[in-house]
């Protein structure tokens, strides 16, 4: 998913996202897709980037699908897919299904 270097510059720009708080969310609602365009509908089964949050121990990244909603199919939903977890010290990340 990333190299080394890329994961570096993420921490970095989270670490500055974070300055010096306890904590910090970054969350992106699906309206922000009728900047995009404007019906969301046309993103279904894509993955969007709901929500990071950043505290002192971690960053945790969710992840939800774009989807129809099953009693207006013209209107779009999120659901949960996943969450990545990074270490602030560590090589790697984990992922986890919803």
């Amino acid at each position: 998913m990333q190299s080394k270097k890329e994961l570096d510059a993420f921490r970095t720009h989270c670490w500055y996202q974070l300055q010096g708080r306890q904590e910090c969310h970054i969350k992106h609602l699906l309206s922000e897709l009728t900047e995009l365009c404007p019906d969301p509908i046309i993103f279904s089964g894509y993955l969007w980037k709901y929500c990071t949050s950043i505290n002192n121990n971690s960053i945790l990244e969710d992840y939800w699908i774009i989807q129809q909603t099953e009693t207006h199919p013209q209107t779009a939903c999120l659901n949960r897919a996943y969450t990545v977890f990074y270490s602030w010290h560590d090589n790697s990340y984990t992922m986890s299904l919803a």
